[in-house]
């Protein structure tokens, strides 16, 4: 459930499509890695930096922004044009690939064995049928790929776990919705109720451990991805039994700190995020937005919840972090996190927040000052097919909806961007002020809201130059 969507860094552009289950036969072989040819040679990827914003490390990016800083994808491609390879991965898995140097990993589970019984009774599988489940009908072989990016050659694949999921999912998850993590010396895969998984970059095992079996509303599945920061392994354990947010040792998996968490299912990853005074750990969910010390788990602060159902996961620049949600409901906040301390709602801490037209599913796009939020949901995007954006500690602007959005994979995926692609810039030149958000068009008419990064100027100041 954390999204799938178009991935970018240096040297590739990936799109993972979003998968529904229901399409498929059980024993179907997804393709899910397309790798485009890029103006960086194949002989030229081994000598390329290696700092992590080289690369795609993790879901949503180096940035956790949906943003390659040094990447340049092609914005056009077909079976004939701009694609150096693809390849077909067994099973299903609706996570991001991430890469380091020249491998790229990706998660996958495969069907095997007989079918299994149906799981639940007659109201389980009547709510399956109506809400878009998806039943655990066949074990599932857990299973770690190591490609290589030059060529789509697997260099090693690991069978983590064997076994038959306890729940089922939703039709457009699966049972590899996690995505993988690295930092160039350990990969992790973490594949929720099936366990957490390190492995080094040659697939040798380091670790493994079980977090036990999670209690997801409605059956929907799990997707919340892990995240590294230095030296440790963060992962979000929210569910409908007892939640908590852990941190183990990267390389020998002890547990260095874990923090209860008052919180039911949410799908949302974590972020850590970097200031002055100490790295943050910032989580999004129902019950609220939390911050908490990265060295200790210590709970920081906290503001209100987002909405039901919290699946897009925070980002954050310039030391505010930007979280949002909108399935029976929509909350759009920017906390200051210099100022973020205790209980921050109704603070000077939260800078500006909206209560229209944010994504169910979708996590926002922070590229260049501006925070790019798909559609409400699918049907919606049918309706009013507009995307809203909002950034800084100004005012309110507005801009005319862009058309195309007007699908459910648009309604579903998370943005990514190149410092190359000028997509977002030609959109925001088409520009309406409206001074102050009670000024702003009615629904139907607003695509994009723009806020720019200048404290202290009341009205947000002009819009930059592109």
């Amino acid at each position: 459930m954390s999204g799938a969507g178009g991935e970018g860094f240096a040297g590739f552009y990936f799109r993972v499509p979003v998968m529904h289950l229901a399409t498929f036969p059980q024993t179907a072989r997804v393709c899910v890695v397309v790798c485009l040819s890029m103006l960086v040679g194949v002989a030229g990827f081994a000598q390329e930096p290696g700092g992590p914003d080289r690369f795609w490390p993790q879901w949503r990016g180096p940035l956790g922004t949906g943003v390659a800083p040094h990447g340049t994808p092609p914005v056009e491609w077909s079976e004939s044009t701009n694609v150096r390879w693809k390849v077909e991965i067994p099973g299903r898995g609706s996570s991001t690939p991430v890469i380091w140097g020249d491998r790229l990993f990706v998660l996958t589970a495969v069907p095997t064995g007989d079918e299994a019984r149906s799981q639940g009774g007659l109201f389980t599988r009547l709510r399956r049928r109506i809400m878009g489940g998806v039943a655990a009908t066949h074990a599932q072989r857990f299973m770690v790929l190591a490609i290589d990016r030059r060529d789509g050659r697997v260099i090693w694949e690991r069978v983590a776990r064997e076994e038959l999921p306890h729940e089922g999912t939703h039709q457009t998850g699966t049972w590899a919705s996690p995505s993988a993590v690295t930092d160039g010396e350990v990969v992790c895969a973490f594949f929720g109720s099936r366990g957490l998984y390190c492995y080094d970059l040659d697939g040798r095992p380091l670790w493994e451990t079980d977090l036990g079996d999670m209690r997801i509303r409605m059956g929907f599945g799990e997707g919340a991805s892990p995240t590294l920061y230095r030296d440790l392994l963060i992962v979000l354990w929210d569910h409908e039994g007892d939640s908590f947010i852990v941190a183990f040792d990267k390389r020998t998996g002890r547990e260095r700190w874990r923090t209860p968490r008052d919180e039911k299912t949410s799908w949302t990853s974590p972020l850590v995020v970097e200031l002055e005074e100490g790295a943050q750990v910032v989580t999004s969910a129902t019950g609220a937005v939390r911050g908490y010390d990265v060295d200790t788990g210590r709970l920081l602060w906290q503001d209100e919840g987002v909405t039901q159902n919290a699946i897009p996961s925070p980002v954050a620049a310039d030391g505010v972090v930007f979280v949002t949600s909108g399935y029976r409901g929509n909350r759009l906040v920017a906390i200051d996190l210099s100022v973020a301390s205790g209980d921050v709602r109704g603070s000077g801490a939260v800078i500006w927040s909206v209560d229209r037209d944010t994504p169910y599913v979708s996590s926002p796009l922070l590229h260049d000052g501006l925070v790019y939020v798909p559609p409400v949901r699918a049907r919606a995007a049918v309706r009013h097919p507009q995307r809203l954006c909002i950034t800084g500690r100004g005012r309110g602007s507005a801009v005319r909806h862009q058309p195309g959005w007007d699908d459910d994979r648009a309604a579903r995926r998370s943005d990514v961007r190149g410092p190359g692609d000028q997509h977002a810039r030609r959109r925001v030149r088409r520009v309406t002020r409206h001074r102050g958000r009670r000024d702003l068009p009615p629904r139907s008419a607003v695509s994009l809201l723009h806020r720019r990064v200048a404290p202290g100027r009341p009205d947000g100041g002009d819009f930059p130059a592109l």
